[in-house]
């Protein structure tokens, strides 16, 4: 059990793994994998996706791990 549960409980996640933003290598695929895992799931929007692949992909991830939206 890790130790200090604080970032843990603040992301809600069971891990205190980050899954890095891989610019052209990832996509929400990938985020939903590492999110259903327990971790933290990043996605690469700066370079790889730009506003409006950032937000499509935003909006595709809760919908496919089965979290709310909130």
């Amino acid at each position: 059990m890790w130790p200090d549960r604080r970032l843990l409980d603040l992301f809600k996640t069971e891990f205190p793994i980050v899954l890095a933003p891989m610019a052209g290598a990832m996509d929400a695929d990938l985020v939903i994998a590492a999110a259903q895992g327990g971790a933290l799931g990043s996605l690469p929007c700066a370079l790889a996706l730009g506003g409006e692949g950032a937000r499509a992909d935003q909006h595709r991830s809760p919908a496919r791990r089965g979290a709310d939206q909130s």
